[in-house]
């Protein structure tokens, strides 16, 4: 199914999924196409070897990536312990326009990157059009190893009128 160009995507993803790289080829071939790159990234995110790191930040590193995209990259890349998944998603964060600024909070706070918590604190005094549930819950997930984040997240939650997480 691999060699098929009808099936190989699907196969590449349905093997990503059971944390076997042989589609990783197909999945890095597929970062160009934006229609399915998501989708690619977030499957490298699984069972990326160093060719595919190499292909998540070079797409991560390009001018016109959309930020969606670079957000999804970002995290395979945290995901897979590569360094530059933080400066990719910080770039998301930090953004002008808020494409894939909820994906990159979610993912900074499922991923417990606190190098990022900067970041996040500075949405939580300006939202830029960020959910303030999501970045709620992505500063509790750190407020446990970062005072920052707990402040934050203080902060947020007497400005927004949020609940307590239970």
């Amino acid at each position: 199914a691999l060699e098929r160009e009808d099936t190989a995507f699907s196969a590449a993803l349905a093997l990503a999924a059971l944390g076997d790289g042989r589609g990783e080829p197909v999945l890095i071939r597929s970062l160009a196409d934006r229609t399915i790159a998501l989708e690619a990234a977030e499957a490298l995110g699984e069972v990326a070897t160093e060719r595919g790191l190499e292909a998540l930040a070079f797409t991560a590193a390009r001018l016109f990536t959309p930020l969606l995209i670079r957000a999804a990259v970002g995290k395979a890349l945290a995901r897979r312990g590569d360094w530059r998944g933080e400066p990719a998603l910080d770039r998301v964060l930090r953004a002008w326009r808020p494409d894939g600024r909820d994906y990159a909070i979610e993912a900074v706070g499922k991923l417990g990157l606190t190098g990022l918590v900067p970041a996040l604190a500075r949405l939580s005094e300006r939202l830029r059009g960020a959910d303030p549930v999501l970045l709620a819950d992505a500063l509790h997930a750190l407020s446990t190893t970062s005072d920052e984040a707990k402040r934050a997240l203080d902060e947020l939650r007497s400005r927004h009128q949020l609940p307590e997480p239970s």
